[in-house]
């Protein structure tokens, strides 16, 4: 594929088009701009404003753009797919009945689904799977040690096998000679899940919910380079065309409108298996994360009813994290 502007922008159009009424109101108020500070801010703008739900905002180029506890988000122009879209959950029915419904904190959840199916849909990757609570990760076998060129201009080689998810997407360059053989560890990052949310006396009114998928190779920060893949390299071409990002734009939306509709009549449980299915790291993994000023160490051991990871400390005990700063030893999960 081109990867100049106007290409991207009039694939990303068709796409939009070809989603129809399967995508519902999530393909019926999308604005495409060529470059914006950040699509979430300008979705959360327009949720201000009335914005009905499904009001969605993609962008060629960010300038301000970011990931989870305002990590940057690398955001160069026609090198990924930069996505926000607006949900009401305060006017779902499943929360308007039981406003103790988890509906709304699987949010996070249903979009990793959503866009995870969306990739399965262009690409039928089996690789590509889910890391909570928002990333996108792509599982490829032990690479060899080519070195990637950051932008930097230096040569990087491998990086230690913590992924810490607070890193936004970030594009990777082409390794030097061949695309399909990548340095550093067997998981890469792909894209991530921002969503952010606004409540009024205690109940949550709107989340903007931010998507960002790593379409094509560009020069990328050193220190993130090596962890990072494209839909690029997972193409049999080595290279996405208009055609194919078109389509992903369209299995977007209407795996959105999908998964929304799901969590609007309270179909939370199949809102959690779809998750799982995809998330294989969830059961057994290691996990690190600092709480109350000490290190804690346990293993992943599946989600709780609200999508909260559960964790399997050394004497057994199980504890539940909400947040914050995790590190996934990709690479010591249990049989």
């Amino acid at each position: 594929m081109s990867t100049d502007l106007a290409t991207w922008l009039a694939a990303v159009r068709t796409g939009v088009a070809a989603a129809g009424v399967d995508a519902g109101a999530f393909g019926q108020h999308v604005s495409v701009l060529t470059t914006t500070g950040s699509t979430n801010d300008d979705v959360a703008r327009a949720a201000f404003d009335g914005a009905p739900e499904g009001y969605t905002v993609i962008a060629g180029e960010q300038t301000a753009g970011r990931g989870r506890r305002g990590a940057a988000w690398h955001s160069p122009a026609a090198r990924g797919l930069y996505l926000s879209t607006l949900l009401r959950p305060d006017r779902w029915t499943a929360v308007r009945t039981d406003p103790a419904s988890p509906a709304s904190t699987l949010v996070t959840l249903m979009a990793g689904v959503a866009v995870v199916s969306a990739i399965g849909d262009v690409c039928q990757s089996p690789a590509t799977e889910l890391k909570w609570p928002n990333d996108i990760m792509v599982r490829r076998g032990r690479p060899s040690a080519v070195g990637l060129r950051p932008s930097n201009g230096a040569v990087r080689g491998a990086t230690p096998a913590f992924v810490h998810e607070t890193v936004g997407p970030v594009l990777r360059t082409r390794p030097d000679d061949d695309h399909a053989s990548l340095a550093g560890p067997p998981w890469r990052k792909l894209g991530g899940i921002l969503a952010e949310g606004a409540s009024e006396g205690g109940t949550l009114r709107t989340v903007v919910l931010g998507i960002g998928v790593n379409l094509h190779r560009c020069e990328a920060p050193a220190d993130i380079a090596a962890r990072m893949i494209t839909l690029d390299d997972l193409m049999p071409t080595g290279v996405i065309t208009p055609a194919t990002l078109s389509s992903l734009v369209s299995a977007v939306l209407r795996h959105l409108r999908r998964g929304v509709d799901l969590l609007t009549r309270d179909a939370v449980e199949d809102v959690r298996t779809r998750w799982r299915r995809h998330a294989p790291s969830v059961e057994g993994t290691a996990v690190r994360w600092h709480a109350l000023g000490e290190t804690r160490r346990g293993r992943a051991a599946g989600i709780d009813d609200t999508g909260a990871l559960r964790v399997r400390l050394d004497g057994g005990a199980h504890v539940t994290v909400h947040g914050g700063e995790i590190e996934w030893h990709l690479e010591d999960r249990e049989a």
